[in-house]
Parts: C-alpha cells; sequence; structure tokens
C-alpha cells in the first residue's frame, strides 16, 4: 500500500471509529465483528485499535471485515491516537534486523529500510544498534533502551 497522508474522510472514519470502540469498552460485549471494508480502512480500525489494545484480525475471504476482542489490558485511551497525526505504539510487539542496520518508521506505521521510492517523510529514522527494537510512540526504540 501506498503511504500517503490523512484525508478528510479518514479523519472522520477514524473518529466513528474511535466512538464505536469506546462504546463497545463500555458495553459488557467480549467481541466485536465490524462491516466489511477495504483493506486500507481495515489498516486504519486495526491501528485505533491498537490503542485501545484490543486485540484485532481481520476475517473473510471475499468480504473482509474486522473482529475486535477484548483482553484483560484493554482501555479506553486518555488521548485519541490519530488527533495531531498518526501515532504509532506497537507496545511490547518487537521487531528484528542486523545491527547497524538504517530502519524507518513510515507515516503509515509501516517499518523497513528506507527506499528510493519514500514518497513522505519518516516519522523516524535511525540506525538500530540492537538486533531487536520496538516501535514506541512513533520511536524506534532499541533492546535495552529507556522506553523499552
Amino acid at each position: 500500500m501506498v503511504d500517503k497522508p490523512l484525508t478528510r474522510e479518514d479523519h472522520e472514519f477514524l473518529e466513528e471509529m474511535h466512538n464505536t470502540l469506546q462504546g463497545f469498552m463500555q458495553s459488557d460485549e467480549e467481541i466485536l465483528e465490524l462491516a466489511s471494508m477495504n483493506s486500507y480502512r481495515r489498516r486504519l480500525v486495526h491501528k485505533v485499535a491498537s490503542s485501545f489494545k484490543l486485540k484485532s484480525h481481520s476475517v473473510g475471504d471475499e468480504e473482509r471485515f474486522v473482529c475486535l476482542t477484548k483482553t484483560e489490558d484493554s482501555k479506553i485511551p486518555e488521548k485519541k491516537a490519530f488527533s495531531g497525526g498518526p501515532v504509532h505504539d506497537f507496545g511490547m510487539q518487537t521487531f528484528y534486523a542486523t545491527p547497524n542496520t538504517r530502519i524507518i518508521l513510515r507515516p503509515d506505521g509501516s517499518v523497513g529500510i528506507p527506499l528510493k521510492s519514500e514518497r513522505y517523510a519518516p516519522l523516524d529514522d535511525r540506525i538500530v544498534t540492537t538486533k531487536e527494537f520496538r516501535v514506541r510512540k512513533n520511536k524506534i526504540v532499541c533492546f535495552g533502551e529507556d522506553g523499552w
């Protein structure tokens, strides 16, 4: 998927999803299945769900939709993950790279080596010093560093 800035429609969709997930969190329901949607919208839902610490996965073959499940860590976030631009925090998810490799965090939340065809400035760009790193609050954090 091509990296792209959020449109007005994307922000409206994220606001709607935030409100939907907030209602879900306040309910007694444990699982929420959303309507089918395209891959880009599903990606946005996964990102909002991660800010609520919900487990999320896409389901279906032709008509794919997102299924959300509460976890013991699920909670309503203090601030919207998408207000003022994207905030990517993958919690305890660990990524792997060869030490001394340049890694970037793209605006869409993907991580990897920089490509010549990059269209937007990365949110973070650094040489990873360890083989393990995480994405925490729009920063790439190596094993053993503050914020790990």
